[in-house]
């Protein structure tokens, strides 16, 4: 008897996706929203510290520490949409 997968859910590891592409070529991969969102949150961290870093104007480098909200904000609402919008 062999088992079917339909859908499986991992984190981005690239052993854990190499492993499901091997394993079960025919199945729809989902990532983990909790490991997507803390890849984003720590991308644009990233993005961000080196922006400020380079930045020299005082009034700029604060909105730049305080712009990491808004920007997720709008990326979560774009997935969120993305996401009702295809069910």
């Amino acid at each position: 008897m062999s088992l079917q997968k339909k859908y499986a859910v991992t984190e981005l590891s690239t052993v854990y996706i190499a492993s499901f592409m091997e394993n079960y070529p025919d199945a729809v991969h989902v990532f983990n929203h909790c490991y997507v969102v803390k890849f984003m949150n720590e991308k644009l961290d990233d993005k961000r510290r080196k922006v400020y870093r380079l930045e020299k104007d005082k009034n700029k480098r604060k909105i730049l520490k305080r712009i990491r909200y808004l920007l997720l904000g709008i990326w979560y609402r774009h997935l969120r949409e993305t996401i009702q919008d295809k069910a």
